[in-house]
């Protein structure tokens, strides 16, 4: 059908009166009608002409339509009788036989028009009509009677057959009735005068009739019905509008008669597709109906949902989704109203939509209100496949027997962003995102729960980096917070999944594991003394750090969290006020051990005062003609109570404390004036070797220190040569390169200590200005019979010569050492094998012997 629009005005009114399922439908009905209406006015009004009366071949025109017309009432018939589809009413069987009488009836008017062979009796005068007139009538009251009375009521299979055989009896009694007794029937029409006042009257009530149905239907498309009734509808419109046409002509040949059997043949047409709809297609529409009937509950209730501060879905027992809101299609990122119609599914993550099938079937066989946030760990999937956490809140609704659920959901993810946020603001450190000191206690307190069940080792591993105030204070706190990133990366990478690595404050870090031995304890210890002493490479700088670790063993070490920290750290302590750069487990004897650090530590604060520090010397003799061309300044301590401490003990504490400053520089002094002392005594010249600690060598001071020193000894600057342990000169290359340029300027020698025992970057050394390196005697003390050292110490000589610099061994103490190095192109050596560390006075005595032996 077209789609005409009719004008706003009262057929819009009155559409607005009738059930949102027939709205549309029934505004194309009423264009049709509307087009119908103005052909029959046009033919109404037009002038008549010649032909208008006489139309030529009108009999077989009359017989198509009458056939036509026939064929479709027998469809009707067939199609209504042979349905079997359950709770088909008794309306349904009668209007069914009541065409089966008008198929009859018509069949009989058909035979009996004049022209056509006679029909039982002679085809004269109004027999035609007779039967015309009652197929009319009986059409008309059927369709009224279908109208009124309850589409639902079913008949048996008995009342059925009555119906039929009660509608065949009228039909044949009438036609026995008009082929016997002719002269008793009404007459209808009067030739050469045309239609009789009751034909006329007769066609009125049949039109009354129709329109009365017509309405009647109108009426009841105000709910939704069982049947196709906007076809009815249109059907007895133009049945009425047909009948009109019968009211009006004056010959039986004429175009009045003619569009009359059309607008029939039209009405009948409407008439079986009804029926086609009702018997055949209904199940096809019946799931439209139902779509558009939960398109009218969304409408009811789309504004409190709308309203809703929470997003809102409603869902069938199929898991169809049957109306959102805004807030919802915004939610899952769909457009507006692209939800609805879609399956629950598509909104569920697909690993958890097994589980979820299960939940739903066990709230369906016992739905109940469910509120918000019963149940945190909810996961939806947005439409781009996104997840994302939610909460929801479920009420059970029963409409139309079938049970429907309103869920109530909320997007947590910003809730859970903000909580994780302050959770890691509680339990984890900003810089580095590892675990602080309180989640760290919280794991230990877990892994010591389980221990004493199951009896494992838990090992606490305390972790303080050395020197790492200096980066700090040297090159900023941002390469120092970046240095610390990195070092907790490596921890974590070194201690693995199983353990929880912690910074616990500043540069302290510890790590807690449960661990089968104590041996494994020592073995993660090593990896962190050679993964954490790797360089770094931090901006522009290369870096090298060391730490000192302390090992705390549960049960042994402490039954609880706090006790284990305080033996770790004791431990770590040690390590520190040892040297650093080494690990130790904690035992019983370590609080004496660092108790005795600690005085010490006291003690040198006045040992300068107290004039307990001394400075012994041991010569440095060229190989090639056994010349003394220097010495060493070395520190001795000898202390009223404690009595000789060692080097080995009281350097670490003096560096731990700072103390290295002020005994560094009374170092420096006390050895440059020694040596202008001997040269001023007429001894040979020879160089002063001074060493520095690394927290020395970093003191933004230490130039000006330098210079101070030998401009009031008046030592010539040639004469000082200064050592640098190799990992102090790697822990920052690039300043260890700015000062040592510096200070080979003002021609002061440098020399690289203890070479070969830390990380060392020929790179970089080939930019140190410095003269000399000084073989560790580590590697001395086995060339005569181990391979491997004579191989290191070969390897380092050869690869000194290559880069211009001189060799000085230490720790030579056999001739058999000393020839080693001698094929080898060793420069120098010192040691016992020419003399031990003699004090001032000696070594002046001893230079004179060794002068006279030369």
């Amino acid at each position: 059908m077209p789609d005409t629009p009719l004008p706003l005005g009262v057929f819009q009114r009155f559409l607005n009166t009738l059930h949102i399922n027939y709205q549309d439908p029934m505004r194309k009905a009423l264009g049709w009608l509307l087009l119908l209406a103005v052909v029959q006015f046009v033919s109404v009004v037009w002038p008549e002409t010649p032909g208008f009366n006489g139309i030529p071949h009108y009999l077989e025109l009359h017989t198509l339509m009458e056939i036509i017309s026939i064929i479709v009432s027998a469809m009707v018939f067939a199609v209504a009788w042979s349905t079997r589809i359950q709770g088909f009413s008794a309306s349904f069987t009668v209007l069914a036989a009541i065409f089966l009488a008008v198929a009859v009836l018509d069949f009989a008017h058909t035979l009996s028009y004049a022209g056509m062979p006679d029909y039982f009796s002679p085809n004269l005068g109004d027999k035609h009509i007779n039967f015309w007139m009652a197929a009319r009538l009986l059409a008309a009251v059927g369709l009224l009677i279908i109208s009124l009375r309850p589409w639902k009521t079913p008949l048996t299979t008995r009342q059925k057959y009555t119906v039929l055989a009660g509608m065949l009896t009228l039909v044949l009694g009438w036609q026995w009735l008009v082929i016997q007794y002719p002269n008793h029937m009404p007459q209808w029409f009067v030739a050469g005068q045309g239609l009789t006042a009751l034909k006329i009257n007769t066609e009125y009530l049949i039109i009354a009739l129709n329109f009365l149905a017509a309405a009647i239907l109108w009426q009841r498309m105000r709910a939704p019905q069982p049947f196709h009734v906007v076809a009815l509808f249109g059907a007895v419109c133009v049945l009425a509008m047909s009948e009109l046409f019968f009211t009006l002509y004056s010959t039986m040949h004429g175009a009045y008669n003619a569009l009359g059997h059309i607008y029939k043949v039209i009405a009948y047409v409407l008439i079986y597709r009804a029926f086609v709809v009702e018997a055949i297609e209904r199940p096809y529409k019946d799931l439209e109906i139902a779509q558009k009937t939960l398109k009218q509950e969304e409408v009811r209730f789309r504004r409190a949902v709308e309203a809703a501060p929470n997003a809102m879905l409603m869902v069938d027992d199929t898991q169809t989704i049957v109306l959102s809101n805004t807030r919802s299609d915004a939610m899952f990122r769909f457009n507006t109203g692209q939800l609805v119609g879609k399956k629950l599914d598509m909104l569920i993550p697909d690993s958890m939509r097994h589980a979820h099938h299960g939940h739903i079937h066990s709230y369906l066989a016992a739905p109940t209100d469910r509120p918000m946030g019963k149940d945190r760990f909810l996961y939806a999937k947005r439409y781009d496949g996104e997840l994302f956490r939610v909460e929801v809140g479920l009420t059970p609704l029963t409409i139309d027997g079938r049970t429907f659920v309103l869920a109530s959901i909320v997007d947590i993810t910003s809730r859970l962003e903000a909580e994780a946020r302050i959770e890691k603001l509680i339990y984890y450190d900003t810089l580095t995102d590892l675990p602080n000191r309180q989640l760290l206690k919280d794991r230990a307190n877990q892994l010591i729960t389980a221990a004493r069940q199951s009896h494992n080792l838990i090992a606490l591993v305390y972790i303080d980096l050395d020197r790492f105030k200096n980066i700090n204070e040297t090159l900023g706190h941002t390469v120092g917070d970046q240095l610390l990133v990195d070092v907790a990366r490596r921890l974590a990478r070194t201690a693995g999944d199983e353990a929880t690595v912690a910074r616990v404050v500043g540069d302290e870090f510890a790590i807690v594991a449960s661990l089968p031995h104590a041996e494994d304890a020592a073995r993660l210890a090593r990896l962190l003394l050679t993964n954490i002493s790797r360089p770094y490479k931090i901006g522009e700088h290369h870096l090298t750090l060391t730490p000192s670790i302390g090992i705390a063993l549960y049960p042994d070490d402490g039954a609880d969290f706090d006790t284990l920290m305080k033996s770790a750290d004791m431990a770590m302590q040690l390590v520190k006020l040892e040297g650093r750069n080494d690990f130790h487990f904690f035992a019983k004897e370590m609080q004496q051990r660092t108790s005795r650090m600690l005085n010490l530590e006291s003690a040198l604060l006045s040992a300068i005062d107290n004039e307990q520090l001394q400075l012994v010397y041991q010569p440095q003799v060229r190989i090639s003609d056994r010349k003394v061309i220097g010495v060493e300044a070395l520190l001795r301590w000898h202390h009223p109570e404690f009595g000789k401490v060692s080097p080995a003990e009281f350097m670490p504490i003096a560096e731990n404390s700072g103390q290295i400053i002020a005994i560094g520089a009374w170092v420096l002094k006390t050895a440059t004036a020694q040596l202008k002392q001997w040269l001023a005594q007429g001894y040979a010249p020879m160089i002063m070797s001074v060493n520095l600690s690394a927290i020395q060598f970093r003191h933004p001071n230490l130039i000006g220190l330098v210079d101070d020193i030998l401009a009031k000894t008046e030592l010539p600057p040639e004469y000082l040569e200064l050592e640098l342990t190799e990992s102090a000169a790697m822990l920052n290359p690039d300043h260890a390169i700015h000062i040592m340029q510096t200070l080979h300027r003002r021609g002061i020698r440098l020399s690289i200590d203890d070479f070969g025992t830390g990380y060392s970057s020929l790179s970089y050394l080939k930019k140190f200005n410095i003269y000399k390196l000084k073989i560790d005697q580590s590697f001395v003390r086995d060339i005569a019979t181990d391979g491997d050292d004579r191989a290191i110490v070969s390897a380092i000589i050869q690869m000194a010569n290559s880069l211009g610099f001189h060799t000085i061994a230490e720790g030579v103490e056999t001739q058999a050492q000393l020839d080693y190095l001698r094929t080898q192109g060793c420069d120098e050596i010192q040691g016992y094998l020419y003399s031990k560390p003699l004090p001032a006075e000696a070594l002046g005595e001893w230079l004179i012997a060794a002068r006279t032996e030369t």
